[in-house]
């Protein structure tokens, strides 16, 4: 099912309203009914009226309660141009309007809605988008992006909307529309075939769930710790890493080099996670920040195995807890932006670093 609401009036006429399409209605009652027969609850998603805009969010919200009283079992998802849609289950703002309108979509993230994003014929500029005629590495880095901003998903348009008859021409895959923005894959006699752009979407998933799967080993070793892992935030370290690719929505790399050696780095913090000696540190500030002068005082905190020696800038730790937990106030100088933690263990070594960038 495409949508069960029209738009009444063009985009931007502030009398527009999204009115009910009844017989699609219809047929969402009889799909609840297959639904519930199946027990095939949430999962179908429905599309009301794509990109509500800013005066369609009062009917745009009553029709989401419309569809959700019609279908309890069917979710709402919508690639959205409006801030305020009522108890929508998916909001999919365009790139560029997570980045204007973002406290308000991560609100109702946090209020129970997924958050995803989307690119299309817009955003240009500095947003980095899957265009034909643009660097492969902005198509890697949107979901460096999406780890960033701790978003749920990611909306494809389009994946296969060819124009005319030959899928394998750029009038099929850019027809009145930016160079490649239609398609992204191909058609082949035994399923999709790919392109160096879905390669490269491909390639930024992976670089994904590389974070995510720090952030989950990390997650383990703190539930396994117990009360003194305490101060040990999962996601740091991950945006740390993140953070040397990306910055901002608009704001990364255009250094190849500097992405694929973050994504060497993230894969040896992981294995350093399963081999002695354990090492983790978290520093407050997190790597990375500005930090002014004034004075400048590190937090550092820290897991090693129990019995473990630890020296932070060379100078020995005497606080190591018999839970391996330990902290340590450091102030740093003008002329030492980094601090060096090193723990030796069993006749075994291992060095961590974090370093950060000083103003006056």
């Amino acid at each position: 099912m495409h949508s069960v609401g029209r738009r009444t009036e063009s985009l931007t006429n502030p009398a527009s309203r999204i009115k009910p399409n009844e017989s699609s209605l219809r047929r969402l009652a009889v799909l609840e009914k297959i639904i519930q027969r199946r027990n095939w609850q949430n999962r179908f998603l429905v599309s009301i009226s794509d990109e509500p805009f800013i005066h369609h969010e009062e009917s745009y919200a009553a029709m989401v309660d419309r569809v959700h009283e019609t279908a309890p079992s069917v979710r709402c998802i919508e690639a959205v141009e409006a801030e305020y849609l009522g108890k929508l289950d998916i909001y999919v703002p365009k790139l560029s309007h997570l980045n204007l309108w973002y406290p308000r979509f991560k609100q109702v993230q946090r209020e129970g809605s997924e958050l995803w994003f989307y690119t299309c014929c817009h955003p240009v500029g500095r947003y980095p988008n899957r265009f034909l005629d643009q660097s492969l590495l902005k198509v890697r880095v949107l979901h460096w992006i999406n780890y960033h901003y701790d978003m749920d998903g990611y909306l494809h348009w389009g994946l296969n909307h060819f124009a005319g008859d030959n899928p394998y021409t750029q009038e099929a895959i850019s027809k009145g529309l930016p160079l490649g923005d239609r398609a992204i894959v191909y058609p082949g006699k035994k399923g999709l075939l790919g392109s160096l752009r879905f390669s490269a979407m491909r390639d930024g998933l992976q670089d994904f769930e590389y974070l995510w799967v720090l952030e989950n080993e990390l997650s383990k070793i703190k539930k396994k710790v117990g009360q003194e892992a305490f101060w040990l935030d999962p996601r740091q370290r991950p945006l740390e890493l993140c953070r040397r690719v990306v910055r901002s929505f608009y704001e990364y790399t255009r250094n190849p080099d500097m992405m694929l050696n973050t994504r060497n780095a993230i894969a040896r913090e992981i294995e350093k996670l399963q081999t002695e000696p354990l090492l983790i540190i978290q520093t407050s500030p997190p790597e990375g920040m500005f930090v002014p002068s004034g004075p400048r005082n590190i937090g550092v905190r820290g897991l090693v195995q129990p019995g473990a020696k630890v020296t932070l800038n060379g100078k020995s730790i005497q606080n190591v807890r018999p839970s391996g937990y330990f902290l340590q106030a450091y102030f740093m100088s003008e002329k030492n932006p980094t601090i060096t933690v090193t723990v030796e263990y069993n006749g075994k070594t291992r060095t961590a670093k974090r370093t950060f960038r000083l103003t006056s």
